[in-house]
């Protein structure tokens, strides 16, 4: 078949070349613009679409949102002690939990993790908002398969290890096989992990060298993405943004997928 047959049988199949293979971490400001929903930028198919950010969070696994805390919430967000978040009143089932360390398995007192409820935590309910209409604006989101799916307060005490390598949305089914996006945006959940310490917020990967953002930074990253938390010698604190992914939105059919298991980062 000649060139434009090729192409479009390419498309069809959902093969995509993505960004470039010495491609870097990809770092985009947050969008701040209000009310503006949708990235009107190129299309799947078309030039450009390769080193957009929905390309790269596909392709690569991960990138970093510069600023995407609001501003106006900075100073409302309590940023302290664990022990202010335990205040908060998190889920019924337990308001503080230990997350795992070196070991897989074992947990440890130095990482703890605050689930809170938007109701009793009126300022999570106002950050979600605003983060969500940042992913919907760089199509990392889309308004009718992503969801909401929790949000914790990680607080990483002194003298804290390094967690296992893990994924933070188990296999059997909770990412889809599909190669081509949908409106622009790939249909995986997504985890948004948010440094609000001045010091930042450390993440590490299978086989690379941990990666560093910024204060009221964030990476975001594919559900099935190794990584792990890194140990810290004083106080940390980040907060995480769980975004479930369904066909149809929450209660919707999850599609089966196979993991990637190669290195998705190249830094």
């Amino acid at each position: 078949p000649d060139r434009t047959n090729r192409r479009a049988m390419r498309l069809r199949v959902g093969y995509h070349t993505g960004p470039p293979d010495d491609a870097k971490l990809l770092c985009v400001p947050a969008p701040t613009k209000r009310g503006h929903k949708r990235d009107p930028g190129p299309k799947f198919g078309e030039e450009g679409f390769s080193n957009s950010p929905a390309a790269h969070l596909h392709h690569r696994g991960i990138l970093v949102v510069k600023g995407i805390y609001p501003p106006s919430l900075r100073e409302e967000t309590p940023c302290n002690t664990y022990d202010e978040h335990r205040k908060q009143r998190p889920f019924p089932q337990g308001d503080l939990q230990g997350t795992f360390g070196k070991t897989s398995g074992k947990m440890v007192a130095t990482r703890k993790q605050v689930w809170l409820k938007q109701q009793s935590a009126p300022w999570s309910e106002k950050v979600w908002r605003a983060v969500r209409q940042q992913l919907l604006h760089l199509r990392l989101m889309h308004p009718k398969h992503h969801f909401y799916d929790g949000h914790t307060v990680l607080c990483t005490k002194k003298g804290s290890s390094s967690q296992c390598i893990h994924r933070d949305f188990p296999t059997g089914g909770h990412l889809s096989t599909r190669r081509t996006p949908t409106d622009g945006c790939y249909l995986y959940p997504i985890s948004v992990l948010i440094a609000t310490s001045p010091e930042g917020r450390w993440l590490g990967l299978e086989g690379k060298e941990p990666i560093h953002i910024n204060q009221w930074d964030a990476f975001v990253f594919r559900g099935d993405l190794k990584h792990n938390g890194m140990g810290y010698g004083k106080y940390n604190e980040g907060q995480h943004f769980y975004v479930g992914c369904a066909i149809g939105g929450r209660g919707g059919k999850y599609a089966k997928y196979a993991p990637r298991n190669a290195v998705i980062v190249d830094l």
